[in-house]
């Protein structure tokens, strides 16, 4: 959202924690799916935030490459996830 992983988690959770609360998460599990879903956001195409951008432009290289160089980072990050859930 903002390009960074810790203003996403301040401005989101605001919002995301109750609604998953009334849904019947644990206080717990509803802050960590936050805190998660925040830094992947970062790591994960298309959202990035702006460093995406940013590094595009000073790299002088298309955004496409930057999408491209960001797959394999987002996807070990959620394969990670899932295998430190099981």
């Amino acid at each position: 959202m903002s390009g960074s992983a810790v203003s996403n988690v301040a401005t989101t959770v605001v919002i995301t924690i109750p609604l998953m609360r009334k849904s019947g998460f644990k206080a717990e599990n509803a802050a960590g799916i936050a805190a998660v879903a925040s830094t992947g956001g970062q790591l994960t195409t298309p959202v990035m935030g702006a460093a995406a951008f940013l590094m595009a432009e000073f790299l002088n290289i298309s955004y496409a490459e930057i999408v491209i160089a960001a797959l394999i980072p987002a996807a070990l990050y959620y394969v990670a996830l899932f295998y430190w859930r099981i």
